[in-house]
């Protein structure tokens, strides 16, 4: 997805424009589909591969579909990069409904309902009271409410029909994986646990924190310090960073007794006394002092000739579709970068 002129479209990853940028918003591309608002205020979902569209999402003869839908990015993350906005999954995307379809349509929308179920042809499945809801994984989403802001969350799993299928009370905050495993923070004892995308505990609520990791691991805090567990509760890696990040590509970012260096999931150091300015993808690269590329094996990688002179730069390059790096072009003040994939 692109955005030229302030509009929505698609691109490849050759480059090629598969949807041009003439749509208002566009949902994250998932299931090879988009649901794109057009400049009328309906929307229509689209397959990427094509461009053709597949399904629509109308209003009626007052008003547009967006005064009663929203297409939903919700900040709540799950999982990996990809899951940080909520497209198509299992063939059906959540949007939110609009405070002004609420008063509008009281008898479709009562003002418990925020969010709504639709499929791939644009026909509605259910609304629910429950926001900021994720994609399906094995036939359930997750989603929360509460009665009003700053009060305790119920936070709930939901099959294709929108019934509750388990719910958990008086949470404060929480956060999911894109493997099934929910991590919550309990209001009152302010500790955290996780229970699996059917409701089963995971790990029992008394940890000072815990925080997704990848690679089949939860980063748990304990007497201050960093370690990372199973989701058995085992301890792979026992506590003693002052900071420990994500696992991405099998390497972490650790931070210990004022030393920076990446770790494996074994806890093996894999490159030591590394710099402030280091960041690292899930493509197989790390970036240290903003101009230095290594793999994850600690060799140095070849950037194709091309000078790395900022951060932002090759970040921008590597997130965009993974690979070794990029070809740089503009239309008009919007800059593109091209990925080169890695043999």
């Amino acid at each position: 997805m692109f955005s030229y002129d302030n509009k929505c479209g698609i691109i490849d990853i050759d480059g090629n424009i598969v949807i041009e940028p003439i749509y208002e918003d566009m949902s994250y591309p998932s299931e090879n589909l988009v649901v794109a608002e057009k400049s009328d205020g309906n929307f229509v979902i689209l397959d990427i591969t094509s461009g053709k569209e597949v399904g629509s999402i109308e209003g009626n003869e007052t008003i547009p579909a967006n005064e009663i839908y929203e297409i939903s990015n919700p900040s709540v993350l799950f999982g990996d990069d990809a899951d940080k906005y909520i497209g198509f999954s299992e063939g059906c995307i959540f949007m939110n409904i609009t405070s002004y379809a609420k008063d509008l349509f009281e008898e479709n929308y009562n003002t418990e309902y925020n969010s709504v179920c639709i499929d791939k042809t644009g026909k509605e499945r259910f609304a629910t009271k429950y926001k900021e809801m994720s994609s399906y994984n094995n036939g359930v989403a997750i989603g929360n409410y509460s009665d009003y802001y700053g009060a305790p969350m119920t936070l709930a799993g939901l099959d294709k029909d929108g019934k509750e299928l388990w719910t958990v009370e008086n949470v404060k905050e929480y956060e999911s994986q894109s493997d099934g495993v929910i991590i919550y923070q309990d209001r009152d004892s302010s500790l955290y646990g996780a229970i699996d995308i059917k409701g089963n505990n995971v790990l029992k609520c008394e940890y000072e924190k815990l925080t997704r990791a990848g690679n089949g691991l939860i980063g748990f805090r304990k007497f201050g310090l960093w370690g990372y567990l199973d989701y058995k509760g085992n301890e792979v890696i026992k506590p003693q960073f002052n900071s420990a990040e994500m696992f991405k590509g099998g390497v972490a970012l650790v931070k210990k007794e004022g030393e920076q260096y990446f770790i494996n999931t074994k806890g093996e150091t894999v490159i030591d006394n590394v710099g402030v300015g280091a960041s690292y993808y899930s493509n197989g690269l790390i970036i240290l002092d903003y101009v230095s590329v290594y793999d994850f094996e600690g060799n140095p990688v070849s950037l194709n000739n091309q000078s790395v002179d900022s951060n932002d730069r090759v970040s921008n390059a590597l997130n965009y579709n993974g690979g070794k790096i990029i070809k740089e072009g503009a239309t008009g003040s919007q800059k593109f970068y091209q990925v080169i994939k890695s043999e």
